[in-house]
């Protein structure tokens, strides 16, 4: 029984791992839509590798906008079909303003969400994406806040409204719109128009968006949709890619990136319609995949946030005072060490001080008697045995055994009966006494 379980869970994992292989072969490691790191139909890869292999060195950008190289070409692909998983916040759209006029490109073709109005163009309004969009955002925390954004008049991106004027980028007046949405599905042929795109064929852009351009502009026509009257002569162009010009940087809007998909990126000549950007307005410059708001990469931390707008120079000054004030306010190595306490006298001096004493006193013979009488009970209560005179004291303790101490005690019975001369030699016969009572007191 357990053999049979263990051989259906290893039967599971492999079926599991199959499918796993057969997904990832299918689509590529990401599964994202328009992912230059998806080999599925719906993914960008081969347009990466097309770039990598003609025109520029290319990277995949997986972070915010804050931090874009100089001089470089940033690629952000979308539509319909595949809303971004993060939206542009409102910071990023103020760095990306000021990243395209320092000189950088711009290439948007498709990605409803993403280009500030400080550009002055826009994706129209649509309600069929609208829904897609709401729905594939609705759990995607908003960063745009509530300040105005001086980039962007109105602070958003993607507006159904139009762009008012702002920055003196743009002239007053109402904005060209273009007729009603198409059906959804239906291939626009985009037919070149600008000089860049001289010999190619028409480009079909699968569910193309409205561009909506405000006036006087000036906009560089890349590729257009004729548009006919009744009687069938051609009345306007509704463009489906422009070039903007902005401070020292350009901005290229393609209403479309059905045509950069891998599964139809040779078919439609959506390869020869990029490289051909690439090469007129690319500079060679490096390329960059914006994979960020497609749902690779990490948020940027408060940390990074901090570094950028130029806060590393304070912390560090303020680390510096800190250290200083922790520096002064502390001890250096330890506590300062307090004065030693004075040695502490030896049994000696005291000896020789109460010797000294008893000196002084009339009775020194007496004074010795007493100090005796204290050393025999301290050795009779040592040896456990009864106080008594020297004599009993010492038969008592050789009964026990302790020779050394019955040798202190006649030591200190001879010293305390010293004779007439006890009072000049009163501090040498209690020093002499003292050590006679160490002895008694050492263990055997």
């Amino acid at each position: 029984m357990k053999r049979a379980g263990w051989t259906a869970f290893a039967l599971l994992a492999a079926l599991l791992l199959l499918l796993t292989l057969d997904r990832v072969a299918e689509r590529g490691r990401f599964a994202a839509a328009y992912s230059s790191y998806g080999s599925g139909p719906k993914g960008s890869r081969a347009l990466y590798l097309l770039v990598e292999e003609l025109v520029a060195p290319v990277m995949r950008w997986a972070q915010d906008l804050a931090r874009l190289p100089t001089r470089a070409v940033l690629v952000a692909l979308g539509g319909c079909d595949a809303a971004m998983a993060r939206k542009v916040s409102r910071y990023e759209r103020q760095e990306l303003v000021r990243w395209v006029r320092a000189g950088g490109v711009l290439i948007v073709a498709g990605a409803r969400e993403y280009l500030p109005q400080a550009f002055g163009v826009q994706f129209k309004s649509d309600p069929r994406c609208r829904t897609r969009l709401s729905e594939l955002l609705s759990s995607e925390p908003d960063e745009s806040g509530l300040e105005p954004d001086p980039l962007a008049a109105d602070g958003g991106v993607g507006s159904a409204d139009p762009p008012p004027q702002e920055d003196g980028d743009v002239e007053g007046g109402a904005p060209v719109n273009l007729p009603e949405p198409r059906t959804p599905g239906e291939t626009t042929w985009a037919v070149p128009v600008s000089a860049a795109l001289r010999g190619l064929s028409v480009v079909p852009f699968r569910d193309p968006g409205e561009l909506v351009l405000m006036p006087d502009l000036e906009p560089e026509l890349l590729l257009g949709d004729p548009r006919r009257d009744a009687q069938g002569h051609e009345t306007d162009i509704a463009p489906l890619g422009v070039v903007l010009r902005h401070g020292l940087g350009r901005v290229i809007v393609l209403a479309s990136a059905s045509m950069l998909q891998n599964s139809e990126l040779g078919t439609s000549d959506g390869g020869e319609l990029f490289v051909r950007l690439l090469r007129s307005y690319g500079n060679g410059a490096p390329v960059l995949f914006d994979e960020y708001h497609l749902g690779i990469g990490e948020r940027r931390s408060l940390m990074r946030y901090l570094r950028q707008m130029g806060a590393a120079p304070l912390a560090l000054q303020l680390v510096l005072v800190v250290a200083l004030l922790l520096w002064r306010a502390g001890a250096r190595f330890g506590s300062i060490q307090a004065v030693p306490p004075p040695k502490a006298t030896e049994s000696s001096s005291f000896v020789n001080a109460l010797g000294q004493l008893y000196q002084r006193s009339a009775d020194a013979r007496g004074a010795l008697e007493l100090i005796a009488r204290d050393a025999y009970a301290r050795i009779a209560a040592h040896h456990h045995v009864e106080a008594a005179a020297p004599a009993r004291l010492a038969q008592a303790l050789a009964a026990r055994g302790a020779t050394q101490a019955v040798d202190a005690v006649w030591q200190i019975e001879t010293a305390a009966k010293s004779g007439k001369d006890a009072a000049a030699r009163l501090p040498e016969l209690v020093a002499s006494i003292d050590a006679a009572l160490a002895r008694a007191l050492e263990r055997a």
